[in-house]
């Protein structure tokens, strides 16, 4: 099979998205049915850490696309779990309890992924799912 050469370019660009998105090569390609033959997470590490210097044809396109369209992750701090906690005393309203008023299929939050997030078990959080849940809360009038 055809491969291609790796420039320090490409590899930059790879590390870029790795940092902004927060998204390992194991996380990304975790779960997919679209994996090309041959490429795994182990393969990916081996091109960001320069051990591998080429890829087989398509493997850097497929990899560069799908970092691409990561949704970024955030880097959960004690100030964010304290304004999530709040937010669950100011509306008396418990993980169960809102994730009942959200769309499931746009967060895709688990209720074991909030006491988590707000424990510090979990570090980071997909940006649009955190972002939904504080907004979900917000929409909460406050308990009476």
């Amino acid at each position: 099979m055809a491969r291609r050469e790796l420039t320090d370019k490409m590899i930059a660009r790879l590390l870029a998205l790795r940092g902004e998105t927060g998204v390992g090569p194991l996380r990304l390609l975790k779960g997919r049915n679209d994996v090309p033959p041959g490429l795994d997470s182990a393969i990916i590490q081996s091109w960001l850490y320069g051990k591998t210097r080429s890829a087989r044809a398509g493997h850097y396109d497929y990899i560069l696309s799908l970092w691409e369209n990561q949704t970024p992750r955030l880097t959960l701090t004690d100030s964010d779990r304290d304004q999530l906690r709040a937010e669950q005393e100011r509306t008396g309203v418990g993980a169960k309890g809102i994730l009942a008023q959200m769309a499931p299929e746009i967060t895709k939050i688990k209720p074991i992924m909030i006491s988590r997030w707000l424990s510090g078990e979990l570090q980071s959080a997909d940006a649009a799912q955190w972002k939904a849940l504080l907004a979900a809360y917000r929409a909460m009038p406050d308990q009476r």
